[in-house]
């Protein structure tokens, strides 16, 4: 709960990100109440917002939005830090060889999530689109499995510490199958009737900045096609890790 934080640029950054989340306007009650504060709270980080230049307030109706200077500052940091631009070429080169659709997540460690930002689709009359932009568990799904094989201790720990005993021990085998092999390959874990085939793009750190993620429909599926499947992605994450700072 954003209530539960004393630190005051804290409550400012949560009512910046809420809104940036939110596609709309909101008034200082309903905004409040959205985000557990007082409504005195909540007026005071938007007028910190709105005097750094982030968010603007409507003179007629009161509410208020963010402003073209978020939006500039969002462009700028995007292109900053869009590691998306940088591997969308590997993403179609999986693609064509594989024949399958690939899709790049990156991970955010400070709340052990994970998000979809960018995909190549395959040239099937029946195919699997991966919603974007939306944060989801790292415990669950090839793509979520293969970061969390190759991420800092502490934040590893407490993804496992929240699991039941049987679903650790399984997810536990699974993350050292990533690291003895490079991928890990689920059935259904993420998308009904999908199965997916992930590997984790590495930074300099050598913690794992995302993963790249061969889909395909479980009918189409066949496990002999895996070592090929298998090849094609582990080219793929190699150079993405390079273009991602890595020593690979």
């Amino acid at each position: 709960m954003v209530a539960e934080s004393r630190d005051p640029a804290a409550k400012v950054l949560a009512v910046l990100t809420f809104m940036a989340e939110s596609d709309r306007d909101w008034g200082v009650r309903e905004l409040a109440r959205e985000l557990a504060l007082s409504p005195s709270t909540c007026l005071r980080a938007l007028t910190a917002l709105c005097e750094s230049g982030l968010v603007e307030q409507d003179e007629a109706t009161k509410r208020f939005d963010l402003s073209g200077a978020s939006l500039r500052l969002a462009h700028h940091i995007t292109r900053r830090h869009n590691i998306a631009d940088l591997v969308r070429p590997v993403l179609e080169r999986i693609t064509e060889r594989s024949g399958e659709a690939a899709v790049l997540s990156i991970v955010d460690w400070r709340t052990s999530a994970m998000m979809f930002v960018a995909g190549t689709e395959a040239d099937h009359p029946l195919r699997y689109v991966v919603p974007l932009y939306e944060w989801g568990p790292m415990s669950t799904g090839a793509s979520g499995l293969a970061a969390l094989a190759y991420g800092p201790t502490e934040q590893v720990d407490d993804v496992l510490a929240a699991l039941t005993r049987p679903r650790r021990r399984e997810v536990e085998e699974q993350l050292e199958h990533v690291r003895e092999h490079g991928y890990v390959c689920t059935h259904g874990q993420r998308i009904a009737g999908a199965v997916g085939i992930a590997g984790p793009v590495l930074g300099p750190d050598g913690h794992a900045r995302g993963t790249i993620t061969i889909t395909v429909p479980e009918f189409r599926y066949d496990e002999d096609r895996l070592p090929a499947l298998v090849r094609v992605l582990g080219s793929g994450v190699d150079e993405a890790s390079r273009l991602a700072g890595a020593r690979v």
